[in-house]
């Protein structure tokens, strides 16, 4: 083992080569099994966060979350890329098993010319019929309702993360600033030990 390490300067490393046939033994393994790709993608996948919805966790207790694709014209995405979105009076009605991405305002493109897009218009969601179907039975069932949490970017195109989420009380809401504040006097007494 030792023979394998090299020491320069008084510090150990492992030559490139050997990192190399450890990721090729990985990914012979990880093929065997047939999951290679998804590794290999996980590992390149590029994701950049354009915009969050912060009121949400403040009046919603987030159960469940999905990524779903938005159907978008060429200026709304480069709108999108320069940052240009607000999530304000947003919400995600589900009709006829579509869901459908209302109230959002993506800026319009200042490159854009007289096609330029609709800045409120509704956006139809990207997801599977089941996954649609399964959310909308919860929905009319237990009173939950649907909430976009964050707009990000995946590999050049943009994803929305939407939530399936319950409304707080307000017995919950000072719950949660209560266990911020003491969180943060917590914080607060451990750096002023280690002064």
């Amino acid at each position: 083992m030792f023979s394998i390490l090299t020491n320069i300067k008084g510090a150990y490393f492992i030559p490139d080569i050997l990192i190399f046939l450890g990721f090729l033994q990985i990914y012979t393994f990880l093929n065997i099994l047939g999951r290679a790709n998804v590794v290999i993608r996980g590992f390149m996948e590029k994701v950049k966060v354009i915009a969050r919805n912060k009121k949400i966790f403040r009046t919603y207790e987030i159960i469940d979350k999905l990524d779903a694709g938005i159907a978008l014209v060429g200026t709304e995405i480069k709108s999108i890329r320069d940052g240009k979105v607000s999530f304000r009076d947003s919400f995600i009605d589900i009709v006829k098993l579509e869901a459908w991405f209302i109230g959002f305002h993506i800026a319009p493109y200042t490159a854009g010319n007289r096609w330029n897009h609709d800045e409120n218009r509704k956006r139809k969601l990207l997801l599977n019929k089941r996954e649609i179907r399964k959310w909308d039975s919860k929905v009319k069932e237990r009173g939950l309702t649907v909430v976009p949490i964050e707009i990000y970017l995946k590999n050049g195109k943009a994803k929305l993360r939407i939530g399936l989420a319950r409304g707080k009380t307000s017995f919950d809401k000072r719950h949660d600033i209560k266990a911020k504040d003491v969180k943060r006097d917590v914080a607060r007494l451990m750096k002023d030990a280690g002064r």
